[in-house]
Order: C-alpha cells, then structure tokens, then sequence
C-alpha cells in the first residue's frame, strides 16, 4: 500500500515538474507507424544501399514528429531503438507514435523520418482519430518521453543539463527511479580523434602537454559517503622532482620583472608590453574562433574572456589601448587553477612608472561600475599591510580588488588571489622567479626577443598541487555541486524565463551534495559554498579539512595510476607565442614526458639520429615534406633488417645497415595537384591515378657500398620469388642515371598494369618514387645544389628551415588546397553534425517558449552561446518545425556549408618540427599567413 501511494505521489510531483497537467480531457494514444493514417508522403523504405559520406552525421537524423494543435507526441521505440547506423529495412511494426492531446477530437501533424541513405529526411502528414484513444497509452507516452530524452542526454549534447532533469521528472512521473549517468566534465565531452587535429596537436607538442596535465581524468567517487577522513592523512603526488641544477649552471637569462610577484605553484603567462597582450586577445578573437571549435566537442561560446573582463572591470577599449602602451611596460596574468570556464581565481598585475595614474584608471572603472549597476558595493581592506581597494556583487558577476607595491598594480578578482600575491611580496611564499625550472626556460626562450608576444610557463610545484588530494577532490566536488546547480536551474527556469521569481531560500532534497544555502534569484540559483553558474567558486577557495572515504578512495586510486605515467622526474612545461601580421609561431618544451606518452614510437624511431639542416632534399618545391631522424639500431629498423635478411640470405646480414640518419617523403608541385583539387571526387581521382603520384621518399645514405649491396640483394630477392613478373630498365637523366621497375607485359590489369616504380642510387641518398618526372627533378635539383655549393652560390630561393632534429613537418598553401579537398567531407559533415547538435536543446527552447530567440534565452540562463561552427546562425524553419543553421541546415535538408577548410582558411604555409631531449620533448610550429 505505501508503495502503491508512493507511486501515485511521484507521478503527481513529476506531471508538476513537467509543467503539464493530466486533466480528464487529456486523450493519449499509441500508434504503430505501419498502421498509422498517411495523408501526405509515405514511410521509407530500406532501399539505397549504405549510408556513403552521411554516415558521420547518421546519429543526428533522430526521427521526430510535431502536433498540429496543443500536446506532445514522441516515438516509441517498441524494445531497444534503432541503430542510427543501421542500413537494413526498418521495422516499422515496432515503431509507434506514442501522443497526448485534448481528448474527444481528431489529432494531426507532421512525421519526419530519415532516408534509408541518410541523406537528409522526409516529411508525412498524418492523423489519429478521437477514437483510438486508450487510458492505458498514458505509460507508453511516459516511457517514450524518458527514453527520448535519456538519448539526448547519453550523447552529452548542448543543454545535456536539461535533458537530465527532463528525464528524471518523466521518470517520477512514471513511479520509476531515475537513472544515474555518469558525469562529464566540460573539458573532454568526447573528444574527436585521428584527424588533423591530432596531427597538428602532435607536432605543436600539444599532446604532450595534455598527456602531462590530465585535467580530463576526474574522480569517480561512489555514492557512498560514510565516515570521513582528515586531509592531511592523504599522500599527494611523490614522484622526484627533475634536478635542474646540472641544466641551469652557469645560467643568468633575464628574467620577467613581474615574475618576482607571482606564487612559484601559480601558472603565468607573461606579455613584454601592453601591445602584446592585447594582439594576443586580439588575434583569439579573430583566428582563435574557428580552430576552436575544430578542436572542442560542442560548437558553443562561453565568452570566457568577456566575462573575465567585465568581472575584472579591465575591459579594454579604445581608451585603455591609448592610455596602456604609456603606463604600463609588462603584463601578466597568473590563476592557481585553469578553469576558466567555470569559475577561477585569477589576477592581472602590471609592471608600472606610474602605479598612481594607474590606479586612478581602474578606480575610474569602479565609479563607472557602481554607476551602472545598482548592485555593485564598495570594498576596501588591508592584507598583511597592503592596502587594497574594490568593487563586489553578491553573485561576483563583478569582482575586482586593486592594490600596489613597489611598481606593481595587481587587480585580481578574488581576496585568496590578492593575498597569495601580497604573501610573495612579503616574502613569505616563494617566487616564481627564483624556481630553477623558470631559470632554465627563460634561458631557453630569452626574454627581450622582439618577436615574443607571450611567455607561459608551468612549474613542477603547480602541477604537483594540481594533482594533489585537495584540489582534486575540490575540483571533484565542485563538479557535483555544478550538476546540482543545474538541476536546480532547469527546475526552476519556467518562472525564471516568464519573469515570475520570488527571490528567497530553496529547500534543497538531500543527496549528498553539500550546497550550503541555496537562494533563488532572478538571474538562477546561488549557492552559499558553490557560486553560480557563471562563476562557481574557485577551487582555492573551498574549504576542505576532511574528505570522505569514497573521495579518498578514489583520490588514492587516481594518483596511484597517475604516478606509473612517470619513470623518474615530474614536468614543467613553457610555451613562448609569437605573433605578427603574416606569422603566427608557438614553442613549446615538456621535460619529461610521461612514460605512456604517444610520442614513444616517435622517440624510439628517432633518438640517436638527427636531421641535418640539408638533410631529406629541402627545396621550395616541395608542397609537403615530412623528414624522421634515425637510428639505425632502434628496434623498428632492426626489426625490419631482420625480417629482410630471413626472406633472403643473398641480403646479408644487416641488410639496412647502410641507412643514414634520416628519411624524407615530400610531395612536389605538379599537375596531379590540381587536378585533383579540380576534380569532383578526390578519393576517386586517387584511387584512379594513385601511379601518378607526385611522392618521393628519400633515404639518407652513409655507405653507398652497403646500398648496392643492398640493392642487388633486393633485385635478386623480387625475381627469385616472382620471376618474370617485373621488367628492371636502366635511364639516364641529364648524365645521371636511374632505373625504372614495371609489371612485365600481360601481367595484371588496372592501375597496376601501369604502375612504374623509379629509383636513384648517389653516395648521399637514395631516393624512391612512382613518378619519373619526380625523380628527374631530384637529380637535376641535386646536380644543381652540388654545383653552386662548389661555386658558393646559395639556392635561388630558399626553403623553409627545418624546426626539429627529430620530427619535421612543412606544408604549402597548394597541398593544404588538394588536402582541403580530400577532408572536405569529413570536415563538412564533422562541421555539420557540430552545428546539428545544438539544434535539439534549440527547439526545446522554441516549443516551451515560442516568443523568445532560443539561442539568446540559452546564453542568458546556461552561460554558453550556441554558435554555428561555419559562421552562420540559427533561424527557425517552419516547414520542417524545427531551427537550423543558415549554413548547415538541418538534418532534414543538411546544407553543404562553406566549402573551406576554415581553420586552414588563410594559412600559407606550415612549419612544424620536435626535438627529443632529456626525456621531455620541445616543438615549434609556425603558420605563414596571406596577406
């Protein structure tokens, strides 16, 4: 009996929830689709074959239907939904429409399935008749409602909060317990791999800095919370410490003024001039964009900075660009923690002639604020005898506290930060500048370099206290408490949308997530501990003494498997950026790398070898060229000697033991290329003409006697095991000679009959390629750079210099064009799935309230503005019933978008290259600009 009302009561406190009634009026109906009355269109059929180039975005083409009149109508899925992937006939026999509307009249509306090619989708006209009602529909419609919206929350979409507590409410309202997801953090989401994104992230050494710091990696704490333990009691982080001593002896680099002041477990980044750091802004605003959301799962815009700025009361306009450059000479900007996102303690400090006129300026910005925001209270104080003053409201949308000393004016927008900084001032807290780690890398990317924009660094004490037991378990339960607040906004956010808040205490249902006092404002829920959810509360700010045993559970199983990615030594990391109008270049350096670093097969290859600078044939011809260091003695090269060795003994022993230090394959202008960008499908021409191939690869040769033996061993090898398959003739090419191996006459057919392997033996190099007038240009380039060395004459135009000695990489603006049209769909329709998944939380939005712009109500109430990743904008489309991209479309009729590869846009050309050193490793990458 108690469960019985218990149920009845949960159904009641659900339909409250779902901002619906059931009424006696109310009619609900399920109809299998195979039985449904079509008025216009029929239902696809499973004809078409496979899905093609659709099947990237085969998940976003959801089936979906509309009422004519008031109600709701989902799709029932009768037993597990469909497989968006499946290409077989569909069963509509298990498929329903699952409806509630006003009872005792006829229903209609719109059904909108997918093309069995995935394609894009088709739209019915139906109707149901009054009669087919049934009472007992009622849980069908409940249980298609949950399971609608669980799906939409499984794939971790914009408005995933939303879709959660949807789903809970349809739950109680069925009796049913909800079911728990495990929650993500909005740093990974799902990250994409295996495309460029990973190469360029390679090469740029940005894998080894997320390798490194595994910010993604949160706790799983269980649900059990009984009995705490003292934090103390919890070991940190004990792997040794690198010794710089050895690298810095000797060493005096000019150091950052600035670094004086900034705590040695802080990250900094450093700007040698106002100018920097606002170029630096700048050109995120206007390059940064596009990559980003090529990088990031979802295509959203936090307005980080923005609201940092604002928060700060240092937005720069045109007033303090003028007035900037004259007062301030360096800047920096340091945080104990990187979340910017969320809510982090963060200070700005400028190095100053004029800390007084400076100040003025910034308490000008206070008036300001407290003039145009009625909320906004004065602060002033005194920490360990500095002096400080600010401005404060209550939910920190503004937050900004202003001191000085000794040429420095400090603006943070917490008191914890202000203090931390005023503690180094004291002396009391070490400095950033005496850490050994930023004697090593200032040395290492010298500070006065006219083409440094920015310098940051992270120290060993910073990332050590990252992934220590506090501020993993804080960060851990802020988390939490951010689900919490969500779910609390989501509940709340008809009366905050339709403007009927009464301000006060909300009665928060226990669940083991301390909020401390939790009030209802006009602008969403605040908590006492937490914050909100523009800012939450710092993670230095939580207070945390004890933890429970299910947090340090899981902290002791986080860091035990955290401390076996390092052998010895931890890892400070610097990255140097610098900008210009035509270049944008970056240097970055991890010492060490993790032990399970990506980057092992590369180290493993490469260590011991080197890339010369006229190694791998550089010249400007080349559209791309990629050269490896080798050792011949890695295990690679020594596995593959051995394997040719054991195919033929007539390959002696060490078989490549002729191999010099380094190999190259490098692509050269040619025709192909622009046909290939000419052609209408690339993949096809490729397949069609991959004999033409402009490639060549080419081997450094340190013993050209071991090279013809070699290759004499390898030439009796092929016709030994194929004899008379292939025909070996000799060419000659401007007195330089050649051979050229092709399928005998009658054997095969395709490309393969025409396929042509050419090959040039020289003391230096041996270079091996499908297109002989590749090769004819090798030699003739060689010829000719040997000729001028002779005459001591330089290249008539030089190439691009090698960045690396172990792995380089150089693209030019044609293959980035030919590369463009391979990616281009995948690019697209990656894009496109991007710009499709925020329209489910888009619609929601525009059915609950069809007066309000959606993307705008979204940004003011979730913080986040949805953005289309190809530049366009959201508009509703009343045809299809649902909002698009004016880029993209919608998965009813998908758009093909921009047609450009927009992170690669205006990029010329691209110069990458690593060094493996000291078991860390340093990259550069530099992207050349049009004009």
């Amino acid at each position: 009996m108690k469960t019985l009302l218990r149920r009845h009561l949960l159904r009641w406190i659900g339909s409250a929830f779902l901002g619906w009634t059931t009424f006696a009026e109310d009619a609900y109906f399920r109809v299998g689709l195979n039985s449904l009355t079509l008025v216009e269109g029929s239902l696809p059929t499973g004809e078409g074959g496979g899905f093609g180039r659709h099947w990237r975005t085969a998940a976003a083409l959801e089936p979906y239907a509309v009422l004519d009149g008031a109600g709701e109508v989902w799709l029932d899925h009768e037993g597990e939904r469909r497989d968006p992937f499946d290409t077989s006939e569909p069963r509509y026999d298990s498929q329903f429409l699952a409806l509630r509307a006003p009872g005792g009249t006829e229903v209609s509306g719109r059904l909108f399935l997918p093309k069995s090619d995935r394609s894009g989708m088709v739209s019915l006209s139906f109707k149901v008749a009054a009669t087919q009602a049934k009472p007992e529909a009622r849980e069908a419609f409940l249980r298609a409602r949950e399971a609608h919206y669980q799906q939409l929350w499984d794939r971790n979409l914009a408005g995933a909060a939303w879709f959660r507590h949807q789903q809970r409410d349809t739950a109680r309202a069925r009796g049913s317990e909800t079911n728990e997801r495990p929650m993500t953090s909005s740093f990974r989401n799902g990250r994409r791999t295996g495309e460029l994104d990973d190469t360029f992230e390679l090469f740029s050494g940005g894998r080894a800095i997320s390798e490194n710091l595994q910010l993604d990696r949160q706790l799983a704490v269980g649900s059990s919370t009984n009995g705490t333990v003292a934090l103390s009691s919890l070991e940190g982080i004990t792997v040794k410490a690198m010794d710089w001593k050895p690298l810095i002896q000797g060493l005096k680099p000019a150091v950052d003024p600035l670094a004086a002041a900034i705590p040695h477990d802080q990250h900094a980044v450093f700007f040698p001039s106002f100018t920097a750091l606002t170029d630096l802004m700048d050109e995120a605003d206007a390059s940064g964009t596009p990559l980003w959301h090529f990088l990031e799962p979802r295509a959203e815009d936090a307005n980080t900075r923005g609201r940092y700025q604002k928060q700060l009361g240092l937005e720069f306009n045109d007033l303090s660009r003028l007035l900037g450059p004259k007062v301030i000479v360096s800047a920096a900007f340091t945080g104990s923690d990187p979340f910017l996102r969320t809510g982090s303690d963060v200070a700005v400090l400028f190095e100053t002639k004029s800390p007084a006129l400076l100040q003025t300026f910034v308490q000008a910005r206070y008036t300001a604020a407290q003039q145009t925001n009625g909320e906004v209270k004065s602060v002033r104080g005194d920490l360990a005898g500095v002096a400080y003053s600010g401005v404060a409201t209550a939910d920190r949308s503004i937050s900004s506290y202003a001191a000085s000393w000794e040429g420095v004016v400090v603006v943070a927008n917490s008191l914890r930060q202000l203090e931390n900084l005023v503690n180094v001032a004291r002396g009391k807290t070490p400095a950033l500048a005496a850490q050994d780690e930023y004697t090593f890398f200032r040395n290492r990317y010298a500070k006065g370099d006219p083409n440094e924009t920015a310098f940051l660094i992270l120290t060993d004490a910073t990332i050590r206290r990252w992934c220590g037991p506090q501020w993993r378990i804080a960060n851990s339960r802020r988390l939490r408490q951010a689900s919490a607040l969500t779910d609390l906004q989501a509940a709340h956010l008809d009366e905050l949308v339709k403007g009927t808040v009464k301000p006060g205490p909300l009665a928060v249902a226990p669940g083991g997530i301390d909020l401390g006092e939790v009030h209802l404002t006009r602008h969403g829920a605040v908590s006492s501990l937490a914050g909100n959810l523009e800012f939450m509360t710092p993670i230095a700010e939580v207070p945390l003494t004890t933890v429970t045993t299910a947090e340090a559970d899981a902290y002791n199983r986080w860091r035990t498997s955290y401390q076996q990615n390092w052998n010895q030594f931890f890892d400070p990391i610097a990255v140097r950026f610098s900008l210009s109008a035509r270049q944008l270049k970056a240097e970055v350096t991890v010492m060490p790398l993790i032990a399970a670093t990506e980057y092992r097969s590369f180290i493993g290859l490469t260590s011991g070898g080197q890339i010369r600078p006229g190694a791998g044939d550089p010249h400007s011809e080349a559209l791309m060229h990629l050269a490896l260091a080798i050792n011949p003695k890695s295990e690679m090269i020594s596995g593959a000697g051995n394997f040719l060795g054991s195919m033929n003994p007539s390959l002696k022993a060490n078989p490549l033991g002729w191999l010099g230090q380094s190999l190259a394959l490098f692509a050269d202008q040619d025709p192909f290329w622009d046909k290939l960008s000419r052609s209408t499908n690339q993949s096809g021409f490729i397949e069609g003409n991959f004999n033409q191939l402009p490639l060549a690869l080419n081997f450094e040769v340190k013993s050209p006697l071991g090279l013809t033996v070699f290759l004499t061993g390898l030439r009796t090898m092929v016709e030994q095991t194929a004899p008379k398959m292939t025909t070996w003739q000799n060419a000659e090419y401007e007195g330089q000679p050649y051979v050229r191996i092709q399928a005998a006459g009658g054997v095969g057919d395709g490309p393969m009959a025409n396929l042509s392997i050419y090959y040039a033996a020289t003391p230096k190099s041996l270079v091996v390629t499908l297109s002989e007038a590749v090769l004819q240009r090798t030699l003739s380039r060689q010829a000719s750079r040997e000729t001028n060395q002779t005459a001591g004459k330089p290249p008539a135009v030089a190439p691009l210099p090698w960045l690396g000695t172990n792995v380089c990489l150089q693209l030019q603006q044609q293959f980035l064009t030919a590369l463009d049209g391979l990616s281009r769909d995948g690019y697209q329709t990656t894009q496109q799935l991007l710009s499709w998944n925020n329209l489910p939380i888009l619609n929601e939005w525009k059915r609950l309230y069809p007066d309000r712009n959606p993307v705008q109500l979204h940004e003011e109430y979730w913080q986040s503005k949805l953005t289309c990743p190809g530049g366009g904008s959201y508009v509703w489309n009343d045809q299809w019933k649902t909002m698009e991209s004016t880029v993209y479309g919608h998965p009813g009729e998908p758009k093909t978008g921009p047609g450009k590869f927009l992170p690669l846009a205006r990029v010329s050309s691209v110069n990458l290259g690593l060094n493996f050193e000291a078991q860390g490793v340093s990259a550069q990458a530099i992207l050349q600009r049009e004009k």
